[in-house]
């Protein structure tokens, strides 16, 4: 069984979220940590997802700050592996397609992991088929929903953008994150 992911595109959505507000506003809105298939790269998801909630600056420093706050520096690969992944942005207004193979493969990754636990609950005699055809439907409506919630959290952010760009309410009106 192949493992579906693709690391360039995980590294540059967390580069390009690092360096351009816009993407990091389309980061947030898109995906959250369990798209991520490499933990180092979920590790600094969470780490930029912190450090924007307490509305603080998100750059090397203060993520490499978080990282290491928590711990997880050395798990990540060290300052070296966030200065790395922000030297290989080719082009920001990339940004979208990459979040998209991202979400492809995170779906199909949920997917493979929904189709071992039929096959398994299939061999377990215990198991009755109604009781596995209902689970089935309940967790793919979970796959299904996860998907829908991130677009509607995309276009609610979006939105609250537009809202405060027309109308300035002062100094304090940011996008919600």
């Amino acid at each position: 069984m192949s493992i579906l992911y693709d690391t360039n595109a995980e590294q540059f959505v967390l580069g390009a979220a690092i360096l351009n507000k816009e993407c990091l506003l389309e980061l947030i809105s898109s995906l959250n940590e369990n798209d991520f298939f490499h933990d180092q790269n979920r590790y600094i998801f969470q780490a930029i997802i912190n450090l924007d909630k307490d509305r603080s600056i998100i750059d090397a420093v203060t993520i490499c700050n978080e990282l290491k706050k928590r711990k997880l520096l050395e798990d990540v690969g060290g300052r070296s592996y966030i200065i790395s992944i922000l030297e290989e942005i080719p082009n920001v207004t990339t940004m979208k397609s990459h979040i998209e193979i991202i979400k492809e493969n995170a779906i199909k990754r949920s997917l493979i992991d929904l189709s071992v636990n039929i096959s398994n609950s299939c061999n377990d005699q215990s198991s009755l088929s109604s009781d596995i055809l209902s689970n089935t439907q309940k967790d793919v409506m979970e796959i299904s929903q996860r998907n829908i919630n991130q677009i509607l959290i995309g276009v609610l952010i979006e939105s609250i953008w537009i809202i405060c760009n027309i109308f300035p309410f002062g100094p304090n009106c940011k996008p919600p994150r």
